[in-house]
């Protein structure tokens, strides 16, 4: 077949299933049918996603640089996990601050299955999912780290100042530190302008990632930023892995650039370390095998997956007040003024969820519960518009810094797990120290020694 004429084929086909299976779904929820069915459908869909993707790109290094495909993959296992670990519970929830039930949770998977159908139809429709040579980005970004010596400095101590800080947290505390709670050191070392800090050390590693990978040689400087580096993230892991899951990401974008192709022992691989992360949670609640059920170490290896679509479940059976867009506008410019200035800005949407349903716990909020908040009924369009929106303008941003690409995509998780606006803020935060690191210079030019 005709080499240009084949990605057409492919749209066309793409498009034509996500058609069929927005059908079905319909068909399904209008017909009451069981819990059981749907997650069989969104499987399918998810196979399909997952396929498409790899027919039109044809690599699995492509097919995961793609930020149209990673945004509806990790959409996808936050749509699936929390509807399988209710039918192994036996259909019974795990809490009751509010309703749950089948029925609510055929109407909830039949949302996101409409999601990733929709936005699978118009990432195929509008020809987004595309070979990119991101490789070649990678190179000019690298170019761009003849920063100015005096910038790398001033970046290196503050690296060094947010690694003492967190230490001296745990040292104040002695040994005891390690037999408090997760909630307790998540108090301890999450206070104050820490998740500035968090923020900042993303995009930081991702800057030293950037530069191990091409320097010959490293030099004293370099070895002083790994190793603090490498410290700030395993005190970071004592009770947090979310922003370091999102440096995860990113480095592993970047460090794609040195494989020429992805073999599936690197995939299995990944993946183990993907449970491996998940795994951690459970240990750290000191739930294993040898004191509870295979489905407890399950739950509590991926609470984030079950609670976090429990949110959308809620409003599917007590649907709230619509606020038609305002949590996406109003609610992100206010994030970014400080509550010491203005003191009346909107509580995030976990902690309002939190206070109407008398929650003990923060449950993260997410993008289809968010959907229905503002656009009820519509809310499966809105949401497939909205990631669509995302990943055009990462592609847009592209062009100007790969940084700002990888660090949308690094986000992908976040888009999953919590409201836009905060969302909104963190990305807002990472462009603004990417800007700083390679836009504000001062002093003498820092040479490096690359390969050819």
């Amino acid at each position: 077949m005709d080499s240009k004429k084949k990605p057409l084929l492919i749209n066309f086909v793409a498009c034509f299933l996500f058609i069929i299976i927005y059908g079905i779904n319909i068909i399904m929820i209008n017909n009451e049918e069981n819990l059981i069915n749907f997650i069989i459908l969104d499987i399918i869909l998810g196979v399909l996603y997952i396929f498409l993707h790899y027919r039109k790109l044809g690599s699995l290094k492509d097919l995961y640089r793609n930020i149209e495909f990673i945004f509806g993959l990790c959409f996808f296992i936050y749509s699936i996990i929390g509807s399988i670990i209710f039918v192994l519970d036996d259909y019974s929830p795990r809490f009751y601050y509010f309703r749950i039930n089948e029925i609510g949770m055929c109407k909830t998977l039949s949302i996101y299955i409409s999601v990733l159908s929709i936005y699978g139809f118009l990432c195929f429709f509008l020809n987004r999912i595309k070979k990119i040579d991101y490789d070649k980005m990678i190179e000019n970004n690298i170019i761009k780290l003849y920063t100015k010596k005096s910038i790398n400095v001033f970046f290196d101590l503050l690296t060094l100042f947010a690694t003492v800080a967190n230490v001296s947290k745990i040292l104040r505390y002695g040994s005891s530190f390690w037999s408090f709670s997760t909630g307790m050191k998540r108090t301890i070392l999450n206070s104050g302008i820490s998740h500035y800090l968090n923020l900042y050390m993303v995009v930081y590693s991702l800057y030293i990632v950037l530069k191990m990978i091409k320097l010959k040689e490293k030099k004293s400087s370099m070895k002083f930023q790994i190793f603090f580096t490498s410290i700030y993230w395993l005190v970071f892991l004592t009770c947090e892995r979310r922003l370091f899951v999102t440096f995860f990401l990113g480095a592993a974008f970047i460090l794609l650039k040195q494989v020429n192709k992805i073999k599936f022992k690197s995939i299995f691989i990944f993946i183990c370390l993907i449970f491996i992360f998940l795994f951690s949670a459970a240990i750290r609640d000191n739930i294993s095998l040898r004191n509870h059920s295979l489905i407890d170490v399950i739950y509590s290896s991926s609470t984030e997956f079950y609670c976090t679509f429990m949110i959308s479940e809620a409003y599917v059976q007590n649907p709230p007040e619509l606020t038609y867009g305002k949590t996406y506008i109003i609610d992100s410019l206010e994030k970014i003024v400080p509550r010491g200035i203005y003191s009346n800005k909107s509580l995030d949407l976990s902690m309002r969820f939190k206070e109407q349903y008398n929650t003990n716990v923060g449950f993260a909020f997410n993008p289809v519960a968010e959907g229905i908040l503002n656009f009820g009924d519509y809310a499966p369009f809105f949401v497939a518009i909205i990631m669509i929106l995302i990943t055009s303008f990462a592609h847009y941003m592209c062009k100007k810094n790969i940084l700002y690409y990888i660090i949308i995509l690094a986000f992908s998780l976040d888009f999953c797990r919590g409201a836009f606006s905060n969302l909104f803020f963190d990305i807002l935060f990472c462009f603004i120290i990417i800007f700083i690191i390679y836009n504000v210079t001062m002093g003498k030019k820092e040479k490096y020694d690359f390969d050819n």
